[in-house]
């Protein structure tokens, strides 16, 4: 039976005495710090000298904490038993295995011992998933049946997962949401384990058991699902995973397969969060470059719109980019620039030559009109010599909608 002997615990005093001054405790967080950040960078560059198995202390500590018969009820019923779960041991264990402490035969013994637990594994995957925002009931919203192999998969911790493989686990294995090891590894962005279970002959893609077998007997290949539709290539998208992305398309991810919830593609997920490497990797693999998600906005309207103005010019020298493509509202890319004031998006679209800077939205707007209305005066600078049309035009002509905004600089850019 392992317990905790509650008794023998050192009080804050002794813990802080026993230091020598050099840390202190959080009184609201109960979180032990060090009391100077120039303390802590020496220790970390002397840490191998001074302490070589800090790490390994730290993840026998953790693994050993996690493994206490208080968890042996599994899953924490309600909020109340969550608040008394110990969160850094359940969600930090696995970055103090990883690396050199790893290989230790101790620290590796508790890690497999702790995976067979299962109702105590099972509980620190609920307390890891804690969610920031908290609301009533937020403990019970957290992914089932997860097994040792993807909790594995998720701290990056390669040698154990070539042992859970060697030993038969369930590669395709998916917990509740139909996440298994393979997106774990894409959404952490553990390239080298990455490959491991497409080395051990997972499928890319794997919806439920049921659908995976059915797969396997039939052959086929196709790219892994969770139950929101998302990929393996669309996680490590999301999560900005270049070197994850680059293993997944080499082996034969399919990067025009949508996730169902936002109806989103990686290419146009990508576009929107200014990653160009990993947008230049998916054209380079047969993503296509105009493809609209459910507003109809392309990739490049997505870029201008979030003032990406690298992945706006990479994606303006590609064939088959439509540079005034218009989604359900007639928005085309410059018109989204300009609303949200991106000089630099606005100028490398003009820069293009054959970008319309009169075309107009469903309301009538042009972007020199939207960008007039915003008071984003360098765009309008911009924009002003290269418009025909939109200083007396309705809806809101932009110089009108200045004068009345009493936004002097904009005016003075207007009438110039």
């Amino acid at each position: 039976m392992l317990v905790m002997d509650e008794e023998a615990l050192p009080d804050m005093g002794t813990l802080v005495s026993a230091c020598a001054g050099l840390v202190t405790i959080d009184q609201e967080s109960n979180v032990i710090r060090l009391v100077h950040h120039t303390t802590q960078e020496y220790l970390e560059r002397t840490r191998m000298d001074h302490f070589p198995n800090a790490q390994l202390k730290i993840a026998g500590t953790c693994l050993t904490y996690l493994s206490f018969d208080t968890f042996a009820s599994g899953y924490c019923s309600n909020d109340e038993e969550m608040e008394k779960s110990l969160q850094y041991a359940a969600s930090c264990w696995g970055h103090h295995t990883r690396g050199s402490p790893e290989q230790d035969n101790i620290v590796r013994d508790l890690i497999l011992a702790f995976f067979k637990q299962e109702p105590k594994m099972p509980c620190s995957v609920q307390v890891r998933h804690i969610l920031q925002h908290r609301f009533k009931g937020y403990s019970q919203h957290f992914p089932k049946n997860v097994s040792g192999l993807q909790v594995a998969a998720s701290f990056g911790l390669k040698e154990i997962v070539n042992m859970l493989t060697d030993n038969g686990a369930n590669i395709e294995g998916a917990d509740s949401n139909g996440m298994a090891a393979l997106h774990s590894t894409a959404l952490h962005g553990y390239e080298e384990v990455a490959r491991l279970p497409l080395e051990k002959g997972a499928a890319i893609d794997a919806v439920d058991n049921t659908l995976v077998r059915i797969l396997l007997e039939r052959r086929a290949h196709i790219d892994a699902r969770t139950n929101f539709g998302e990929t393996a290539l669309y996680l490590a998208t999301l999560e900005g995973q270049g070197e994850v992305v680059r293993v997944l398309l080499e082996k034969g991810a399919k990067p025009n397969l949508r996730e169902t919830k936002n109806d989103m593609l990686p290419i146009l997920q990508v576009a929107w969060e200014g990653h160009r490497a990993i947008t230049r990797l998916l054209l380079g693999h047969g993503s296509e470059p105009d493809s609209k998600e459910a507003f109809g906005l392309t990739p490049l309207a997505l870029a201008a719109e979030n003032g990406r103005e690298k992945v706006v010019r990479l994606l303006l020298d590609r064939d088959g980019v439509g540079p005034n493509s218009k989604d359900f509202y007639s928005r085309t890319p410059l018109r989204h620039a300009a609303w949200m004031g991106h000089e630099a998006v606005v100028r490398a679209l003009l820069d293009r030559g054959d970008v319309d800077p009169d075309s107009r939205d469903k309301w009538g707007w042009t972007p020199l009109m939207q960008a007039g209305e915003k008071s984003h005066e360098p765009v309008v600078q911009l924009l002003g010599p290269v418009t025909s049309e939109g200083l007396v035009i309705l809806p809101h002509p932009p110089l009108l909608q200045a004068v009345e905004d009493g936004d002097a600089a904009t005016v003075r850019s207007l009438i110039k």
